[in-house]
C-alpha cells in the first residue's frame, strides 16, 4: 500500500515537472495562438478570437498557480504570466469564463505568502492603473 502511494506521488511529480518545463510554450501560445478564423458576433467580430484552447490554457496555468509552490510562483513572475492574462482579460472584455479565471489568478496572487508575487501584480502588472483606465 505504501509502495503504491509512493508510485502515485512519483508519477504526479514527474507529470508536474514535465508540465512546468512546457509552461514557456503555453505562455507563447497565449500570446500568439497562430492563425484563427475570425469570429463574427452580432455586435462585433473577434480576430483572433480567444478560443477554447487558450481559455483552457489559462485554466491550466491557474491550477499550477494554485499549488502555491514557490518555484511555480517564481516561474509565473519570470514568464510575465499575470500580465499576459490581464492583457487577455481586457482584450476579451465580454468573455465571462476568461474573467472568472483571471479573477482567480489575481486572487491567488493576493492571498499568496510570496510578496514578490504581490509586488509583481501591483508594480509590474499595474493592476490598479489598468482597472481604473
Amino acid at each position: 500500500n505504501d509502495q503504491t502511494a509512493d508510485d502515485v506521488e512519483m508519477q504526479i511529480n514527474q507529470t508536474f515537472k514535465a508540465l512546468l518545463e512546457r509552461t514557456p510554450e503555453l505562455v507563447e501560445f497565449l500570446k500568439d495562438p497562430g492563425p484563427l478564423e475570425e469570429l463574427k458576433l452580432t455586435w462585433t467580430s473577434l480576430s483572433p478570437p480567444l478560443g477554447m484552447a487558450r481559455l483552457k490554457t489559462v485554466e491550466l496555468l491557474l491550477v499550477l498557480l494554485k499549488t502555491k509552490k514557490r518555484y511555480v510562483e517564481e516561474l509565473v513572475i519570470k514568464l510575465d504570466l499575470i500580465n499576459i492574462c490581464l492583457d487577455l482579460f481586457f482584450k476579451f472584455d465580454m468573455n465571462n469564463l476568461l474573467h472568472i479565471l483571471v479573477d482567480e489568478i489575481v486572487t491567488s496572487c493576493l492571498i499568496s505568502e510570496n510578496t514578490d508575487l504581490i509586488i509583481c501584480l501591483f508594480r509590474d502588472c499595474r493592476i490598479l492603473e489598468r482597472l481604473l483606465e
